[in-house]
């Protein structure tokens, strides 16, 4: 809606405290009075360049959030939980300040609107003010890494491979370090085979994959374009040969709105964060560190990832494989960046823009390791509740840990639940991807009861 629009659809007693916090001067008891007043007052240029400073005091994360969004509607629980760590009543301020509008009308359920324009006014002052803190140059660094549109290339040789080779893959359906250091070498851009350690959070194959490739492997699987067998073997779809015969940039297109849902999970402002880039200066460099000081609280860390490892190694890194960023060091090893011709392409509303899941992140409580432990991070006692149906308790306290096994899950498949319902509910309530080995073990799990069951029956019937 735009500004005309919340003003029609707005409370009388709204339009007053409008009116009031400008000192306006018409008729407090005509509607059409005040929305008259208050749409002259709103389209003066002038009041704007004064009024936009002010509505960003002390709210400039917030302000930065919500003008970067593709939407203008918001849910009341998603507001309240923007302005809740702020204090005062800065919800019931906004509205006062007339770019934020209480409404009922599209779902009956209680939202908050800001107008089209004033959105696209307070994003151009907000991304104004972030970039004017960012150091720039006309000139990068003598060397730099830019990988333009090689993900692409490197997901048909994967595919490839799958389709040419017999790539076995282990018992927690990973593929063999043999085919996977052969396959590695065959890229565009150098990998290793992962080093033990403790790796979860931004993909189902995270935990088996170095971080290009695993990206790689699990856009492929989401799409279903590979399919992990259950006699062992990976074998390519149907879906991979008309993957094969897309044009590149609508391959690339895929992989970025993959990302961007996928890293989402741990890093739930990542398309704000990645929607900022599309308004960088075209062909300007700018200094990495700097750029992350000025976002502000939009980067959170994640666990073992601080928030300067996020920007690194999850947002930098990621983007310069997707082929949108061209990153490189100076002499003094400082990091620079620079948006390329392509990630302007790409940066657009449809790929940011994910299925909107704000809701539900509230519901993501639950840690799903490699290990088959569950980690509850919030009370949550409806989730914890149906956890234990198939789960076993380890460890109770402030962080509850769950522990899944072929006992625990048989017990969950007697209650009446499939393997598929378990698996969508800790997809639905985990904070990440569910590991491809602990999916695969549950799916093997549920196949051996089912087994176990038939046998039983067949035994009762003799």
């Amino acid at each position: 809606m735009n500004l005309a629009e919340c003003l029609t659809h707005a409370d009388i007693a709204t339009l007053r405290e409008i009116a009031k916090t400008y000192d306006l001067h018409c008729s407090p008891h005509s509607k059409l009075a005040l929305m008259q007043e208050i749409l002259f007052c709103f389209k003066r240029r002038t009041f704007l360049e004064e009024q936009l400073p002010r509505w960003r005091e002390g709210v400039e994360t917030v302000v930065l959030r919500l003008s970067l969004e593709a939407r203008n509607v918001f849910s009341a629980e998603e507001v309240d939980a923007m302005f809740s760590h702020l204090g005062g009543d800065r919800v019931a301020r906004a509205v006062r300040e007339g770019w934020l509008f209480p409404s009922t009308r599209a779902s009956g359920r209680l939202q908050y609107v800001i107008p089209k324009e004033l959105q696209e006014a307070m994003r151009q002052h907000a991304v104004s003010v972030v970039f004017s803190q960012v150091r720039s140059a006309d000139d990068g660094p003598y060397v730099f890494r830019d990988e333009a549109e090689a993900l692409s290339r490197d997901a048909d040789v994967f595919l490839q491979y799958v389709r040419h080779h017999d790539v076995q893959l282990t018992a927690d359906g990973s593929m063999y370090k043999r085919h996977l250091t052969r396959l590695l070498d065959l890229l565009e851009v150098p990998e290793q085979p992962l080093e033990p350690g403790w790796r979860f959070g931004y993909g189902r194959r995270f935990y088996d994959y170095p971080d290009r490739f695993a990206l790689i492997y699990d856009h492929a699987y989401a799409r279903q374009l590979i399919e992990e067998g259950d006699d062992g073997i990976l074998r390519c779809t149907d879906e991979a040969a008309v993957w094969l015969d897309k044009p590149v940039h609508e391959k690339q297109r895929s992989f970025v709105s993959y990302y961007v849902s996928a890293y989402r999970r741990p890093i739930p402002r990542l398309p704000q964060v990645v929607r900022l880039l599309a308004y960088a200066p075209k062909g300007v460099w700018m200094e990495a560190e700097s750029m992350f000081e000025a976002y502000g609280n939009l980067i959170n860390a994640y666990y073992y990832d601080t928030r300067e490892a996020v920007w690194q190694q999850r947002i930098l890194k990621m983007l310069r494989h997707l082929g949108i960023l061209r990153v490189g060091e100076d002499e003094m090893n400082q990091t620079w960046f620079q948006t390329t011709n392509l990630g302007q392409q790409l940066l657009t509303p449809d790929n940011l823009q994910p299925a909107s899941e704000d809701l539900r992140e509230t519901r993501r409580v639950l840690i799903v390791q490699p290990n088959f432990d569950v980690f509850v991070t919030a009370d949550q006692p409806r989730v914890t509740a149906e956890l234990a149906a198939f789960a076993d308790l380890r460890q109770s306290g402030v962080l509850q840990t769950y522990r899944l096994s072929r006992d625990s899950v048989a017990r969950g498949l007697a209650s009446g639940r499939s393997i598929d319902e378990w698996l969508t509910f800790l997809h639905t309530h985990a904070q990440a991807p569910v590991p491809g080995n602990v999916e695969r073990m549950l799916k093997e799990w549920g196949r051996g009861e089912l087994d176990a069951d038939h046998g039983a029956d067949a035994s009762l019937s003799g």
